[in-house]
């Protein structure tokens, strides 16, 4: 199955792309949480203590949601401040 990652922030240096554009083969039945495993199996960079904001379809998912081929998953890192 074949999904596309759209990163964003400091998480474009994760994918290890500059426009935090990654396209990824995942099994079938993969959700949200299987993107990110693969993402930190991948990159060093990529910290699974902070785990991301994901959004499909312009709205936030969870990471239990299971994806479909040709998906695409925004990831943004929280953020923090006042």
């Amino acid at each position: 199955m074949h999904i596309r990652v759209i990163a964003y922030g400091l998480l474009t240096v994760a994918v290890q792309d500059p426009g935090g554009a990654l396209d990824l083969d995942v099994p079938e039945g993969c959700d949200i949480q299987g993107v990110l495993e693969i993402l930190c199996d991948r990159s060093p960079l990529f910290d699974p203590r902070s785990t991301p904001i994901a959004v499909m379809d312009g709205v936030q998912a969870p990471l239990s949601r299971t994806l479909q081929d040709g998906d695409t998953v925004h990831l943004y890192p929280i953020l923090g401040g006042g």
